[in-house]
């Protein structure tokens, strides 16, 4: 039954990295909308504690929105919608149970203007694919050749990055269920991720 087939399963444990090289992890957000605080919450004080930071990325000022644990005023509160790619920044590894919905098909729209370039993504399709088929996907018109597909590697603390057109094979990283991408784009436009593909 497809229907069952593309229900993302309620409980998704959700793994927290913290290591010497990284204290980063971009996380996707496949529940309802939620403020950064609780988020924090959810995760809890031992991993994010006071001075650790809840961000996503707002393509209007080509910048991130943050949220401070314990710092932040109430203004600084941002809501995280369903499919967002948030950022923490922790105090140490561990886990959380992100209380998930059924996927759906959806249509994606990237964002260009004078302040930016840049769109996080999270890959919503229960089949994994790289970075040069994700690229294909978009649509040249989009990304063109020296356009960017990136994935935070929390084992470097680094961008594992695909430069459409110029990168070797070796760069052309796989995009598994639930990653997000970091995509520098050359223009604004729309595509369709499916569940099942």
């Amino acid at each position: 039954n497809a229907s069952i087939s593309k229900t993302l399963e309620v409980g998704t444990k959700i793994q927290i990295f913290e290591n010497e090289k990284n204290v980063v992890n971009y996380i996707p957000w496949l529940g309802n909308e939620v403020q950064a605080s609780a988020l924090a919450s959810l995760i809890g004080s031992d991993i994010m504690p006071t001075g650790s930071v809840v961000s996503k990325w707002n393509v209007s000022s080509g910048s991130f929105d943050s949220y401070i644990v314990g710092i932040s005023p109430p203004a600084y509160d941002f809501v995280i919608q369903p499919y967002d790619a948030v950022v923490l920044r922790v105090e140490q590894s561990g886990s959380f149970v992100e209380q998930a919905f059924e996927l759906a098909d959806r249509v994606v729209h990237l964002f260009k203007n004078e302040y930016n370039v840049v769109n996080n993504v999270v890959w919503s399709c229960l089949n994994k694919t790289n970075a040069s088929a994700l690229a294909s996907l978009i649509g040249s018109d989009i990304m063109p050749a020296g356009s960017v597909v990136s994935r935070w590697n929390v084992s470097s603390g680094s961008f594992d990055s695909y430069i459409v057109g110029i990168s070797p094979p070796a760069y052309d990283f796989v995009i598994n269920p639930g990653d997000c991408i970091v995509l520098r784009v050359s223009d604004s436009g729309d595509f369709q991720i499916e569940v099942i593909k």
